[in-house]
């Protein structure tokens, strides 16, 4: 399942033999609730189209079967359509922006094509059809050559490319032995160009908003990916953050020093400021984790007084469900390292059992979401396995887990899944290291 390591490489990067071998996001703010999903166009679109780089924009002179591309990925992005199906509501603002850039980069070209067609099945509650699949693979040859063009193997619209790819890759069937191979080529391109984000940039800032919580996830179980303390507070550090929405750069913060404590951890386990720096983390998460409830919890009661507003209300619902679901799965984390470090820790268990019911409470709730606005939800609940060790509590995470792996038709992997989420565990509390 997406979320789980499958340990082998996709061919697109096993043939990528250069060193620049190269999918939980905040939404940007739509105003539709609908739950229609879109209708596929195969109309052109007028050359009269603006030729600006604003969001939805085409670029200009874009050939007629390119805009037929941009015209379709535009239905799954517009306004009118609702949460359940809309794909920059649950992958992020980056996606208004590659309209403009359509005909400006051959491997976003034809990820955008491979997305469309993954979208239509979605869309259609059916599986991959040959065609989708002929897609994803020209896709993938596509962005084999974009990635040995030095020119334009770092460029920002190659790295939404990838960005796309691990997207489709995660409804795909036969696209899942790689499943976290696009995520690890995402951190390579931002290794070799550098995390500086362009403040006049918003594709760039949205994009760099949305890949920074796969990378930091990859990097939790994926040693390979291997970033400086500096570089990881750049990467979760973006300025499209106002004060408003501090809170999730908090708990990006506390993530993405993880990868840190585990290196640390392998290295010397008794290491007494490794004790000190997680303990302050989860202290930090745990305020987070508070606030998030509060949050949500006002919103949860506005629906419930039937408050004037309700479209809004359902918004706020859809985007704080998932943002203290991925807080509680962020502290299970933590909380992992801290009792690997010290088992002795008080009230750790308690703890880890406490945002489990709640995130397995939030799936139920995120149901009306499904199927592309459950995709974190997936996530948080694997990670909710691994943090309790309750039997009662496991089965019932494990079946809301499966539940939900259904959106990804992959319900028959559900025993390797758990199996790669043990091995996740002993990771992640340094069994092995710390006896």
């Amino acid at each position: 399942m997406p979320g789980v390591p499958s340990g082998r490489r996709c061919e697109a990067c096993r043939k990528q033999k250069k060193k620049r071998r190269f999918k939980f996001t905040e939404p940007s703010k739509y105003e539709s609730d609908s739950s229609t999903p879109p209708k596929t166009q195969k109309t052109c679109v007028k050359a009269e189209l603006s030729r600006s780089r604003s969001p939805s924009s085409l670029c200009s002179a874009p050939s007629n079967e390119l805009s037929v591309v941009a015209q379709s990925f535009l239905e799954t992005i517009k306004p009118s359509t609702g949460h359940r199906y809309n794909l920059v509501w649950t992958y992020g603002g980056f996606l208004e922006y590659v309209p403009s850039r359509i005909g400006t980069n051959a491997a976003l070209d034809a990820s955008v094509a491979a997305l469309t067609e993954v979208h239509s099945n979605i869309c259609n509650g059916t599986r991959a059809t040959t065609s989708t699949l002929a897609k994803y693979s020209k896709a993938l040859s596509s962005l084999r050559t974009t990635l040995n063009d030095p020119v334009v193997a770092c460029a920002s619209e190659t790295l939404a490319a990838v960005m796309i790819l691990s997207i489709c890759q995660g409804f795909l069937d036969g696209a899942r032995d790689c499943s976290l191979s696009h995520t690890r080529g995402m951190a390579q391109i931002i290794k070799a160009r550098g995390t500086f984000q362009d403040p006049h940039d918003p594709f760039e800032n949205q994009l760099l908003l949305t890949v920074r919580g796969p990378v930091v996830m990859e990097a939790l179980w994926n040693s390979d990916i291997d970033f400086a303390e500096s570089e990881w507070q750049d990467l979760v550090s973006n300025h499209l953050q106002n004060s408003d929405a501090a809170p999730v750069g908090n708990f990006m913060s506390c993530l993405a020093r993880v990868p840190l404590f585990i290196r640390r951890g392998m290295a010397w386990c008794r290491d007494p400021m490794l004790l000190q720096d997680v303990t302050a983390a989860f202290e930090t998460i745990h305020l987070a984790r508070v606030e998030w409830r509060d949050r949500f919890a006002n919103v949860q009661q506005e629906l419930l007084d039937g408050k004037a507003g309700t479209h809004s209300l359902l918004q706020a619902q859809f985007v704080l469900c998932r943002l203290y679901a991925f807080c509680l799965a962020i502290s299970i984390i933590i909380g992992c390292v801290l009792g690997g470090v010290s088992p002795d820790y008080p009230g750790l268990e308690e703890d880890a059992d406490a945002c489990a019911i709640e995130i397995l409470r939030l799936a139920q709730i995120a149901t009306r979401y499904r199927p592309l606005g459950g995709s974190v939800i997936t996530i948080c609940l694997g990670v909710a396995w691994i943090g309790t060790h309750n039997v009662a509590l496991r089965a019932a995470l494990e079946s809301s887990w499966k539940d939900y792996m259904r959106d990804l038709s992959v319900v028959g992997d559900i025993e390797s899944s758990i199996s790669d989420l043990e091995m996740l565990e002993k990771k992640w509390r340094l069994v092995h290291i710390c006896s």
